[in-house]
């Protein structure tokens, strides 16, 4: 089918399946300065408890739009 790219827009449950699969090369993260409630997270349901486990990812670049921020990194 030749894709090359996949938008993945969701919550924590989505983000996180996705991410399990292990089949991605760049993260672009959109955040926004709002609040909600307890707070929200990103990612849940890893099986990764320990700081040393964690996957790391290299930040390529980060831009804001208006009060947004725009995060890439790579895998």
């Amino acid at each position: 089918m030749n894709i090359s790219s996949v938008l993945v827009e969701g919550g924590a449950n989505l983000y996180s399946q996705f991410a399990k699969t292990g089949m991605f090369d760049d993260i672009f993260l959109f955040t926004a300065p709002k609040i909600v409630g307890k707070g929200i997270s990103s990612f849940n349901d890893f099986e990764i408890s320990k700081l040393s486990e964690a996957k790391t990812l290299n930040l390529i670049y980060t831009k804001q739009f208006d009060k947004d921020l725009l995060i890439y990194y790579k895998k």
